[in-house]
């Protein structure tokens, strides 16, 4: 009886650094997946600003 409680607590103590695992792995990688988006947007509005600007030069010279 003692040594199934002990099997319990230990099943108990490794789901809880299990789901701990996951829980931070997850947020990893959604906070990678956020900072790739972030990167993205970035280097889609300078691209765009490259283009905007020989135009925005012209019509200024």
């Amino acid at each position: 009886m003692f040594n199934g409680r002990k099997r319990t607590i230990h099943l108990g103590i490794t789901s809880l650094i299990t789901a701990d695992i996951v829980t931070t792995v997850t947020n990893n990688v959604n906070e990678l997946f956020v900072q790739i988006k972030s990167a993205r947007r970035i280097s889609l509005s300078s691209r765009a600003g490259l283009i905007r600007d020989p135009v925005s030069t012209e019509k200024r010279g």
